[in-house]
């Protein structure tokens, strides 16, 4: 009898640990995709400051541009293929106009790789593509949240680290064989890792 109360207290506890096990990790997801649709909402949002007196007079260009992306997409049929392609990423950390670019092969099995030796899982929704990178080092969570467009996605990305994260633009196009990657030297990676 005595057993029989120590076996259930122990599966009660291995329970117990599954449960709380299942509830942090769905709560770390749902706070990741809040994360994820924040950051988008903030590419429709954002605007680049310019120390250019001329520019400064104007209205933001990347404020316009992003919300003509926007409405374009929404009034376009969301029919760009992703899923068994290759695109070009050119990515821009800090949005200082410096762009790198890699070669992105995307699987339909929910997985991509791209030619830095980087990969990890994406997801497409309506009008939207996002995809993280995984196993980087320092607790890099880097995700791209884009807009697609007919033949192109643009959009955000972040390394999602608390103290130091890393914020930049980027867009993308299909890929064509006579295109050459064009790694920043001395900078970031598409994942944000210093090279």
């Amino acid at each position: 009898m005595l057993l029989e109360k120590k076996n259930t207290k122990n599966i009660k506890t291995s329970q117990f640990k599954n449960i709380t096990h299942l509830k942090d990790h769905v709560m770390k997801s749902k706070m990741k995709t809040g994360l994820t649709a924040m950051l988008l909402l903030l590419a429709f949002s954002c605007t680049k400051e310019s120390t250019n007196s001329t520019a400064a007079n104007q209205p933001s260009v990347s404020a316009r541009q992003s919300s003509d992306a926007l409405q374009q997409s929404l009034e376009e049929q969301d029919v760009t293929p992703i899923a068994g392609t290759k695109w070009i990423l050119y990515y821009d950390w800090d949005c200082d106009g410096s762009y790198g670019s890699s070669v992105m092969t995307i699987n339909k099995n929910g997985t991509w790789s791209n030619d830095q030796g980087n990969t990890g899982l994406w997801i497409r929704g309506q009008h939207v593509f996002i995809f993280r990178f995984d196993n980087l080092p320092n607790n890099l969570e880097t995700t791209y949240s884009g807009i697609i467009l007919t033949k192109r996605i643009q959009g955000i990305m972040s390394t999602f680290q608390f103290a130091g994260s890393r914020k930049g633009c980027f867009h993308m196009e299909p890929y064509s064989d006579n295109f050459k990657a064009q790694p920043k030297t001395g900078m970031p990676d598409a994942s944000g890792k210093e090279q």
